[in-house]
C-alpha cells in the first residue's frame, strides 16, 4: 500500500489515504460475513427438508381425508 501510495501525488494520495480505513475495515469484515453465510445456507438446507417432510404430511393427510370421504359416500344416509 505504502509503494502505491509514494507513487500518488495531489488529491488522489489523499483520497486513496482517506479511504484506506474503510477499505481495510471491510476487508477485516469478510470472514464474519462469510460465517453468516454459511449460517445461512445451512438454514435453508434445514428448512427446504422441514419443507419435503410437510409436504409429504400434507399428502397423506389428503390421502386419509379421501379415505374418509370414500367410506362416509358407501354408508346409507
Amino acid at each position: 500500500m505504502n509503494a502505491v501510495l509514494a507513487r500518488l501525488r495531489g488529491p488522489g494520495r489523499k483520497l486513496l489515504r482517506a479511504a484506506v480505513p474503510g477499505i481495510l475495515g471491510r476487508i477485516d469484515a469478510i470472514p464474519a460475513l462469510q460465517r453468516e453465510v454459511e449460517d445461512l445456507r445451512a438454514e435453508v438446507i434445514r428448512l427446504d427438508a422441514d419443507l419435503d417432510e410437510s409436504r409429504r404430511l400434507n399428502l397423506r393427510a389428503a390421502e386419509l381425508l379421501d379415505t374418509v370421504y370414500e367410506e362416509l359416500g358407501r354408508r346409507p344416509v
